[in-house]
């Protein structure tokens, strides 16, 4: 029940690219390989303040695919949204993962379309679980902080 609530208390404005980054490896040469690529997808959220209750959401994309040890591609997606989302005690929480929630499918259908242009299959990104990462990432943080590296374990 909770759940419904917090997807009320926000609305889409708009929903746009801001930047769409395409770099193939060696081509022609990587079209005679059998295309099962090795891919590492990282994601990054962010948002920032417009006006009074009104925000830009950016998730950025960042997917590696390589072929063995050859590089087949790498692809950047920023997608982005406008969005209204009044001051309530879930802001935060719609800020970080209902509204990039929404904009994940966007950015899933940026990838595999620049993918094909480039004459790749698609690929097919499975739905991720951004709650889970965030809390993941929260926690990794907390050690992070609680356990400071020392500045020689840094350098080595």
């Amino acid at each position: 029940m909770a759940q419904a609530d917090i997807k009320s208390d926000y609305t889409v404005e708009r929903i746009y690219v801001r930047r769409l980054n395409f770099e193939p490896g060696d081509v022609p040469a990587l079209f005679e390989l059998k295309w099962k690529p090795q891919i590492k997808l990282e994601i990054e959220v962010s948002h920032r303040e417009l006006a009074e209750s009104r925000f830009e959401v950016v998730m950025k994309l960042h997917l590696n695919a390589e072929l063995g040890s050859r590089p087949a591609c790498k692809i950047d997606v920023e997608q982005a949204g406008i969005f209204h989302v009044p001051d309530t005690k879930s802001r935060n929480q719609i800020l970080t993962v209902e509204c990039p929630s929404l904009l994940f499918p966007y950015a899933r259908e940026a990838i595999d379309s620049i993918a094909v242009k480039g004459t790749f299959p698609a690929f097919a990104i499975a739905p991720v679980n951004l709650q889970n990462l965030i809390r993941q990432a929260i926690h990794q943080r907390q050690l992070d902080l609680t356990n400071p590296r020392r500045s020689d374990e840094v350098l080595n």
